[in-house]
């Protein structure tokens, strides 16, 4: 993790999910920088202001979007080192998950 008094910098893959968007806007309200990794800036741009409420300047000042897809290797190492030189401190994957509000009783 980040050695310094600042927030760590974290990546969202599968951003726009059910589950994952849950956790990155409020991390992004709570001044995380965050990096995403999208097929479309624009969905989730839309979703964060609109859904959770993430203001246009957080987006400014916290977001960075990498359009493509997590099959491409160039852009996935784009995502994990973000405009910054190092590393991202933590990765955060919604990937193929679908987000379920109970737990299964029938698992005995």
């Amino acid at each position: 993790m980040n050695e310094s008094n600042t927030l760590s910098t974290l990546a969202f893959f599968g951003a726009t999910g059910g589950c994952t968007i849950h956790r990155f806007a409020p991390a992004l309200n709570a001044g995380y920088n965050c990096t995403a990794l999208v097929r479309s800036p624009q969905k989730l741009q839309d979703m964060l202001r609109q859904q959770h409420g993430v203001s246009e300047s957080t987006l400014q000042n916290h977001l960075t979007i990498v359009q493509g897809d997590v099959t491409d290797v160039t852009v996935v190492r784009q995502a994990l080192y973000g405009p910054h030189t190092q590393p991202v401190d933590l990765i955060i994957s919604g990937i193929g998950g679908k987000c379920r509000s109970a737990i299964l009783s029938d698992r005995n």
